[in-house]
């Protein structure tokens, strides 16, 4: 730890400027004023250009800076929401008097925005939907995740959090999933400054309990976020290529001003909790057939005698005193960044540590990152810029199942917090068969030690005002060293777990590097001789992706020494290594024509080769066109309609193949102390061609009363064909699935933002913000002669097998698994994937319960949700902020595994009707109207109702309150008593901490698998979604 600071400070202190010293100096004052109204304007940064003297002024407008060189200075006047102001003086000993007056740029900052290749435009220019968030709207939520903080601010994206453990990775798609692939992620591309990063989710070869690994996007701190911009469609991605087939979220960080030094520190701390648990009965003790007690079953149940026939009843929610045992999460951060500069340099440091411990307190995770950018004017045409950012993270993690997986069996009648351990040291458990989750938490663990490095340089050469030349270099570097223990013996069979009862290592290196090489050039001209008011710029561009990814592991099985955790140690050693590479070469152009700041035309046209495709097939072309139309410009329309704008687009964009998908694969497997070579099942299609999407858009944005109602409406359709997907063939073949060519997936949806601001005055602000979106999601065609492709699914007895399958016609997202049986006067009416409702249930006649079908898995749900929306409010009053974000999701089914759990314990309420007789609703057989009055019993919920996965698949529906965040700023007339700060920032924030679902579980946001996974729609065992509260402090120096 100390070694990491240490270099990550000298990082920083390599870049801090030295000043000079002056033999004479002055006082400048003066008054900054708004030159529209004449008003006093507060908080204005004024800085002596070229120099390290400056201030801000203060509630009246005014301000001083002293020790001023005397001679002739450039004093540059900055504000937000202003036209920077630049003032020459000239300079004498004493005081020397200048006033400045600002003008108001709102406008033209709301409609400038970063589009594809980080290229800045008017956003009346473009054809097509680009959603800009402040980095201030970001940062103020609290969230240290990136993507989490994006929750609930874009209008067409799905966020999906795995749980509340520290690194957990969280997934974002936009305008639905393009991809079929069970192993598609889907999500769009990152791009930091100009240059795409890695946000993938590596996991490991092996690592027996599965673990969670953390978005390569969440590299990116919050706090250095200037804005965000997201091309949902692949009209607005289209010229990044196929990396961003599925769209591309534009980041933009601070960077360096040409004005005084400037320090800002930011320090928050937190406290995480689950909200939400699962209920359970507390009316039926533990035990079996009305008797209590433990009787030597290989599960825990809660089948005994009721709790009021018991002496010294105890219940306890072990959930809950699990999650709490070691009090509330913790997360403690702080940020600290310098920046300034010249006319022709500028800089920026920052230095980011974050320390966070889980609710599970044995996961932690420890982040320590430093970067530092610079831009330099070698000459008047000349640029050069770079930064650096190196991360280091150190953490803990637990198997993602160990926790709830053994929690869900610990008996109610035994307090998992007492004890975890014998005094011989050995894991303590009530029952032989169950590990105690803490005993698990504090040995089986896997330790990480990660570094990033991120680097770009650029080069823009404008030898013209018409023409520029830019060149930028990227290099994304990942490494992570990881160590499983599993320490063993944990006191269990080796037959009932699947940790070794022997003790096992797994220590491996995963590397990944990412290069990109970008050359663009661009031309602009204004052709009015040739027709009054015409503009046009021209693109024309090379990149040059290229990657590499490198893993190796060595597992050691069977300790010899118990607890001795060296590889010498074990019985048996084997090792395992996989390589990638991957290349992208790709040419692009793109011609934007304007006329008269009213009618836009862009056309863009792009050729990729990728080295992942057959050589025949390799190279790919794709356009894209958009127009846009400002209206009010030309057409007569009320003096309260400000702006209106059309806008439509059309595209296709090329995608293509993971490495060695067209060839077969082999690998090697340890036999008896010799290394056996083994082919892969997937059998490659060296016949690949490359994924399209094509893509419609038709949208509108308007502003009304001076900007203070706007709308922005858009409705789209994509449909993505020639999928690369792999499907399943015939044994008799030798292999079990074809990667090939093989479907098509449609996506249309609507998506509105509605921006207003009800109340404007000096004193007070209010913002409003709501977003809507509804997507449907359709598979059109699968490969001819394959039935359908599962995606993934749940083999846990409880509940019966449950799994996501595509199916041609049918809706992606559905869900498959066993039902009650329906009756049908005629057989052939029923559907052999479709679930009617209105029909009765069928009661066997033995037993008088409801009989599961036998005729194979049918849709019980479906993942994706019916429509997704959000209000966010913002106020200021003074000196004085509140902001709140509601988020809101409709339908979007979600598989409740620990219900299905409950229900076959015991311990789900449900059960509590277990000594009462009932008249199940149904027919028997022959048709004819059940009329047998049966016992419930445990048998009912044990060998029926745990059985039929649609008992458990539940409207995964929500309203939550996102984020709630009230603030203080430091009054101006403190903030100039002191000589040395600018400004202060105290903050309150909660997230998460309240929700209404009709899901009887934990938090419905907390999913099974992980961001790079394709499948949804099961809670699993993984660490609950949590609520938080957090305290920060801003100071600005």
């Amino acid at each position: 730890m100390s070694k990491r600071l240490l270099l990550a400070t000298l990082a920083l202190l390599l870049f801090v400027p030295v000043g000079g010293a002056w033999a004479q100096t002055g006082t400048v004052v003066g008054t900054v004023t708004d030159s529209t109204t004449g008003d006093s304007l507060p908080g204005v940064n004024v800085a002596v250009v070229g120099t390290q003297q400056g201030g801000s002024t203060g509630s009246t407008g005014q301000f001083e800076i002293a020790d001023v060189p005397v001679g002739e200075q450039t004093l540059a006047f900055s504000f937000v929401g202003y036209e920077t102001e630049r003032v020459s003086v000239e300079v004498e000993t004493g005081t020397n008097e200048v006033d400045a007056q600002l003008s108001p740029r709102v406008r033209e900052l709301e409609d400038v925005v970063v589009t594809a290749l980080g290229v800045e435009r008017q956003q009346r220019a473009l054809g097509y939907s680009v959603q800009e968030i402040e980095g201030e709207k970001v940062n103020e939520t609290g969230e240290t995740s990136l993507v989490d903080a994006l929750q609930g601010q874009v209008a067409g994206a799905q966020i999906t959090s795995t749980g509340g453990a520290p690194g957990q990775s969280t997934r974002i798609v936009l305008r639905g999933v393009t991809s079929l692939d069970p192993g598609a992620d889907n999500q769009p591309l990152f791009i930091v400054d100009g240059v795409p990063i890695s946000n993938q989710t590596f996991q490991g070869s092996r690592e027996a309990g599965g673990f969670a690994f953390e978005n390569g996007g969440s590299v990116v701190n919050p706090e250095n976020i200037e804005s965000i911009s997201v091309l949902k469609g692949s009209s607005a991605a289209a010229l990044y290529g196929l990396r961003a087939a599925n769209g591309a979220i534009i980041i933009e960080t601070k960077d360096g001003r040409a004005e005084r030094t400037q320090v800002n520190y930011t320090s928050q701390v937190g406290f995480q909790r689950v909200g939400v648990y699962p209920p359970q009965q507390t009316t039926f003790m533990d035990g079996w057939r009305g008797q209590f007690g433990f009787f030597g079953f290989n599960s825990f149940h809660a089948w005994g005698p009721k709790a009021d026939t018991v002496s010294n009843a105890q219940f306890y929610d072990n959930y809950r005193n699990y999650f709490d045992r070691g009090g509330m999460g913790r997360t403690f951060s702080n940020t600290l960044s310098i920046s300034g500069g010249a006319e022709s340099a500028t800089f920026r440091l920052s230095l980011e540590y974050e320390d966070q411990k889980g609710v599970v307190p044995e996961a932690q995770d420890q982040n320590l990152s430093s970067k530092a950018s610079g831009q330099l004017d070698v000459t008047d045409a000349l640029s050069v810029s770079a930064s650096a950012k190196y991360a280091n993270t150190q953490a803990t993690k637990l198997p993602v199942d160990a926790q709830l997986g053994q929690l869900m069996y610990y008996p109610t009648s035994v307090d998992v917090t007492r004890k975890y351990r014998n005094e011989d040291g050995s894991q303590f458990s009530p029952l032989p068969f169950l590990n105690h989750p803490t005993f698990v938490a504090k040995n089986h663990t896997l330790t990480e030690d990660r570094d990033r490095f991120i680097g770009t340089f650029g080069l823009t050469y404008e030898p013209a005002d018409w023409f520029t030349a830019d060149y930028r270099l990227g290099n994304d570097l990942y490494r992570s060293n990881r160590e499983e223990i599993v320490p063993g013996p944990l006191g269990v069979r080796e037959d009932e777990n699947a940790i070794s009862s022997q003790g096992e290592i797994d220590r491996g290196t995963i590397t990944n590097r990412e290069l990109t090489s970008s050359l663009r050039f661009t031309a602009s001209r204004s052709f009015d001789a040739w027709l009054d008011g015409l503009n046009a710029e021209l693109i024309l561009g090379n990149d040059i992706f290229d990657s590499s990814y490198d893993r190796v592991s060595v597992t050691g099985t069977d300790l010899g020494t118990p607890r001795f955790f060296d590889l010498s140690n074990t019985a048996n050693v084997s090792t395992s290594e996989a390589q990638t590479e991957r290349r992208v070469i790709g040419v692009y152009g793109d011609l934007s024509l304007g006329y008269r700041d009213y009618l836009f035309l862009s056309l863009t046209g792009r050729n990729d080769w990728s080295s992942t495709l057959p050589d025949d097939n390799n190279s790919f072309f794709y356009p894209s066109a958009s127009l846009g139309f400002v209206f009010t410009e030309v057409l007569g329309v009320p003096s309260f309609f400000d702006y209106g704008k059309v806008r439509l687009s059309a595209s296709e964009v090329g995608k293509d193949a993971d490495p060695y998908e067209t060839n077969i694969t082999f690998g090697s497997l340890p036999f008896k102390g010799q290394t056996l070579e083994t082919r892969n099942d997937v059998l490659g299609d060296p016949n690949l061609k490359p994924e399209r999407t094509v893509s419609f858009e038709i949208g509108t944005d308007l502003r009304f009363f001076e900007e203070r109602l706007r709308l922005d409406a858009t409705v789209y359709q994509s449909n993505s064909r020639d999928q690369i997907i792999p499907v399943p063939i015939s044994e008799a073949s030798g292999y079990d699935t074809f990667v090939t060519n093989a479907g098509e997936i449609r996506n249309r949806g609507i998506e509105l933002t509605l921006g207003a601001t009800p109340i404007q005055t000096d004193a007070f602000r209010w913002d409003a913000t709501v977003n809507w979106t509804k997507n449907n999601n359709e598979v059109i065609s699968i490969r001819e002669g394959v039935e359908s492709i599962t995606l993934s699914g749940s083999s846990f007895s409880y509940g019966g097998s449950l799994t996501m399958q595509l199916r041609r016609g049918l809706e992606y997202g559905n869900l498959y698994g066993p039902v009650y049986d329906r009756y049908y006067e005629n057989p052939d009416n029923e559907s052999s994937f479709i679930v009617d409702e209105s029909r009765p249930r069928v009661i066997d006649p033995e037993t008088g319960y409801p009989q599961r079908s036998g005729e194979g898995f049918k849709i019980i749900g479906n993942t994706q949700p019916d429509w997704s929306g959000s209000l966010q409010n913002s106020f200021s009053l003074y000196d004085f902020g509140l902001s709140f974000l509601i988020d809101v999701k409709s339908g979007g089914d979600l598989y409740n595994q620990v219900a299905a759990f409950h229900a076959s314990q015991g311990t789900l309420p449900i059960t509590e009707n277990r000594d009462e007789t009932k008249v199940f609703e149904g027919v028997l057989p022959d048709g004819t109207e059940n009329t047998q009055e049966v016992p419930i019993g445990q048998d009912f919920y044990r060998d029926v109702y745990r059985r039929v996965a649609e008992n458990f698949v539940e409207d995964a529906s929500y309203v939550k309150l996102r984020n709630a965040r009230f603030s203080y700023d430091l009054p101006a007339s403190l903030v100039e008593r002191t000589s040395f700060l600018r400004g202060a920032t105290i903050g309150l924030i909660a997230n998460n901490i309240l929700l209404w679902s009709p899901f009887d579980g934990f938090d419905p946001e907390s999913r099974q698998f992980d961001a790079s996974s394709n499948t949804q729609g099961f809670q699993g065992l993984r660490t609950p979604a949590v609520e938080s509260y957090s305290l920060s402090l801003n100071l600005r120096f």
